[in-house]
């Protein structure tokens, strides 16, 4: 993989505490690109609404990364550790053979993947606000999109009174 690559990957927050958090990185792609269209003309981000239910799909998959992070770290640290009881297998430090240790499983912070839900949410939020305001999606259907991310749309927020 490309490190420059994932690197450049990051939000505004930078929120990492690997290079290499999945999780994370895949969520902030999604919030970027969220919130580039956002930044479109009109008539550029119509032609993301066309493909709403795709970019609502991306929104509900990375939002299952993240709640779902605590119960996969759990089954993959007990997989590890059964499989080096089980083959007898430790890790020990170059500098000191002597010393061995369980694998060292670096675990997302519960704040990281909070303020990535958050901020994805928001993004998601912030565009289907202005989907409505500028006519290209009606007030229901954005509000319908927002089901499943723990918000809903306010009429007064779309633009309608």
């Amino acid at each position: 993989m490309n490190t420059r690559r994932v690197q450049q990957c990051r939000c505004k927050t930078n929120h990492r505490s690997s290079i290499f958090a999945y999780t994370l990185d895949v969520c902030d792609l999604l919030t970027q690109q969220l919130t580039r269209f956002r930044a479109l003309n009109t008539h550029q981000r119509a032609g993301h609404v066309a493909n709403i239910d795709f970019w609502a799909q991306e929104v509900r998959h990375c939002l299952s990364l993240i709640d779902g992070y605590e119960v996969r770290f759990r089954r993959m640290k007990a997989a590890q550790l059964a499989h080096m009881r089980e083959h007898k297998v430790t890790e020990y430090w170059l500098s000191e053979p002597t010393i061995t240790a369980a694998p060292d499983l670096r675990k997302l912070d519960a704040a990281e993947r909070t303020a990535s839900r958050r901020e994805l949410v928001e993004a998601w939020r912030n565009l289907l606000i202005i989907c409505c305001r500028t006519g290209l999606l009606p007030h229901e259907r954005a509000d319908g999109l927002c089901a499943g991310t723990g918000t809903s749309l306010s009429p007064g927020e779309t633009g309608l009174r």
